[in-house]
This record gives C-alpha cells, sequence and structure tokens, in this order.
C-alpha cells in the first residue's frame, strides 16, 4: 500500500494498492476495507493523531470491464522517462505517414500512472494527428 495525500484537499488521503492486494481488497465491503484502512494507519502512526475515516470512494478496477484489472507500472531494469517517452511513439510508415499513435496514463512521463497523464497523453497524440493531417502553412 501507498499512502498520497492529496495536493489540492487535505482532508483527502488516496491509498494505491498494487500485485495481489487488489483482488484481496476486491472481496471486501466498503466498511470492511474502512476498517483495515483506519487499522493499518493506525498501527504504522502511533506516535500521531489519527482520525478514523469518515467515508471511503474506491474504484474496483479487477471488475471494470475497460480495464479488467489492469495497471502500468515500470518494472526493475527498466529507465523511467525514457521508457516511458519510448511507450508513447506512433508507429510511421511509408513516407512517415502515422500508422498508429499510444496515448494512455503509461506514456506521459510527467503525470505518469495518473487520470491527467492520461488526459495529457490523449491531448499530445490529438495534437500529432492533427498536425500530420492538417499541416499549418
Amino acid at each position: 500500500m501507498v499512502f498520497q495525500p492529496s495536493s489540492w484537499a487535505e482532508n483527502i488521503l488516496t491509498c494505491w494498492i498494487a500485485g495481489t492486494g487488489p483482488t484481496q481488497v476486491a472481496q471486501l465491503s466498503d466498511s470492511e476495507l474502512k476498517n483495515l484502512l483506519d487499522s493499518h494507519l493506525k498501527h504504522n502512526l502511533n506516535s500521531f493523531h489519527v482520525e478514523t475515516s469518515v467515508i471511503i470512494y474506491r474504484k474496483n478496477w479487477i471488475s471494470d470491464e475497460y480495464a479488467l484489472g489492469s495497471y502500468s507500472y515500470l518494472t526493475p531494469g527498466q529507465h523511467g522517462t525514457e521508457d516511458i517517452q519510448t511507450l508513447g511513439e506512433p508507429v510511421i510508415g511509408e513516407e512517415g505517414r502515422l500508422l498508429v499513435c499510444f496515448a494512455g496514463e503509461h506514456t506521459d512521463p510527467t503525470m505518469y500512472q495518473t487520470t491527467v497523464g492520461a488526459a495529457r497523453s490523449g491531448m499530445r497524440e490529438a495534437v500529432r494527428i492533427m498536425k500530420a493531417y492538417f499541416p499549418c502553412e
């Protein structure tokens, strides 16, 4: 588990769960998960006063029909920004024509693994396509 404080709201804490965790968490009710997270925080931050959570919001990527549990991450041996940029490079055909463009949170080296990164990469590819088919003169 990784906890990430919100940069825009002081009362929001995001928890990222990887590995086999999402499958295990998917089997818990919201109440069970809330209690588990509260217990984890109180145990590991025992030198601080930790308030009990008011509510949790979660996205179950395991059962999402579009994600099907997928999530991008860098594995050991990858070269961070360089590899992320490579994933975002289009496939170019004869005469420099774009054949396939790639977008998604895994192709934005600045906002990697975020919804913002997914949106930014989509805009990047839209601009690339627009410039390829409607060049400014």
